[in-house]
Order: structure tokens, then sequence, then C-alpha cells
């Protein structure tokens, strides 16, 4: 079981990691020196832009997992423990949790919302192709108001989402420790 200290070290090594992986292919995060040598090179812009958008995606649902993990962990240590429908979302059953013991869930709203996103990522492959990963996408904006997606119908997941997520999940860590 994660106590809220190894969650929050934890949630820092996955930061971490995705912050050098940015550096190394998201082009808005390259020092400029390395950013003058692929110029320099003529690299193709395509390839880094794909692969800074699967690390953000892969930074997503680590953290998320991580997040999961925690809450179901701290669900499970409170004396008052509510059973979890089988259809039942994680972030829901978190909310009814806390609230059964008396606990805030400051965010709870914008968790759910999230939570929409991380079905897209999952389920649909960020992609907003049909109805039911149109619906989670316009579900996510609670979290994510001004997510787009490209004319392919893939979500441009930002940095700024990411970070976020990040900043969301290190505050409920600290909420709920």
């Amino acid at each position: 079981m994660h106590t809220a200290k190894t969650a929050h070290e934890t949630l820092e090594f996955l930061w971490n990691n995705y912050l050098t992986l940015c550096e190394q292919v998201d082009l808005d995060s390259m020092s400029p020196e390395k950013l003058d040598v692929h110029i320099k090179q003529n690299s193709p812009v395509r390839p880094f832009r794909i692969a800074a958008w699967l690390a953000r995606q892969g930074y997503f649902i680590a953290a998320w997992l991580l997040w999961e993990y925690y809450s179901r962990s701290l669900c499970q240590s409170l004396p008052n423990k509510e059973t979890k429908a089988g259809n039942e979302s994680t972030v829901d059953w978190v909310g009814r949790s806390l609230a059964a013991n008396n606990i805030d869930f400051t965010d709870r709203e914008w968790f759910v919302s999230a939570n929409s996103f991380r079905n897209l990522i999952v389920h649909s492959g960020a992609r907003a192709d049909g109805s039911r990963a149109e619906t989670l996408l316009k579900r996510s904006r609670t979290a994510f108001p001004e997510i787009e997606t490209w004319q392919d119908g893939y979500v441009d997941l930002t940095h700024c989402h990411v970070a976020e997520l990040q900043i969301k999940i290190e505050d409920f860590i600290r909420e709920t420790a």
C-alpha cells in the first residue's frame, strides 16, 4: 500500500521521467542548442510531435493509475468502508468512501471529468471518432475546457493538460494524507 509519502515520491519520479523525455522529443521543451541541431539537420517535425504526444499519454495513464492505486489503498484503510459497485467508476467510489468518513474530496468533479479523458485514451486510443468517444471528450471538458481534436479526430493532449493532472493528484495526496 502506498502511503501519502511514497505516492507523492512516486508521482515526482513519474513527473521527472516525463520532463526528461520531453527534453528529448518535445520541440517546445528542448534546449535551444538541441533545437538548433535539429533545425540545421532539417529534421522532420512530425516524428517529434507524435513522440511528445505519446509521452503525454504515457504520463497521463501512469499518473492516473498511481492515483487510483493510492486512492483504493486509502479507502480500504478507512474505518467506514464502502463497497465499490461493479459498474461504478473508481472516482465515484472514492468520493462515496471519503464522504462516508467525513473527508473532503475537493476536486471530485474535476476527477470525474478527467476520468472521462482517461477512458478516451484507454478505450478509444485518444481519438474522438464515434458517439461514445465524442461523449467522453465532451465530459472531459469540465477538467480540460480548452481541449480540442486535430482534423483526424485525435485529441490534442498538451503539456498543460498533464501538468494540471500532476497538480490535482499532488493536491489530492496532500489533502488526504
